[in-house]
């Protein structure tokens, strides 16, 4: 149980370090210590995408990397914002909420969080 506490704190981190700070975009990475301009790098066995749905289903041993963050997790689901497909949003911007399913892990410089889950939802301008 503490493990997943541990977790929550470090998925509240990683949604305050995401907020945006302008209209224009965010100022933080999806996860914490990462900046806006860190890419998102995502590493899995496999990836089914549903473009109706605007959702990414990555499985298999999934690995995240954003900035000098990292997430592990069995299977990672993203969601977009759909404005990326005729506005403004690209990358990771578009990201509007993930779930993680586990075992999960994070680890950010000197914090490491475990749990059975992990979501992060994108804070709203």
């Amino acid at each position: 149980m503490r493990a997943i506490v541990s977790f929550a704190a470090l998925v509240a981190l990683a949604i305050a370090a995401a907020s945006p700070l302008s209209a224009k975009g965010r100022s933080g990475g999806i996860l914490p210590g990462a900046s806006a301009k860190d890419p998102l790098d995502i590493d899995a066995g496999k990836l089914d995408y549903f473009d109706k749905e605007q959702r990414l289903v990555y499985s298999g041993s999934v690995v995240v990397v954003n900035g000098p963050s990292t997430l592990k997790a069995s299977r990672l689901t993203i969601f977009l914002d759909g404005a990326g497909q005729g506005g403004a949003a690209t990358g990771s911007d578009r990201v509007k909420h993930i779930d993680a399913d586990g075992p999960v892990t994070l680890v950010s410089k000197d914090q490491i969080g475990t749990g059975d889950k992990g979501s992060y939802d994108r804070g709203e301008n």
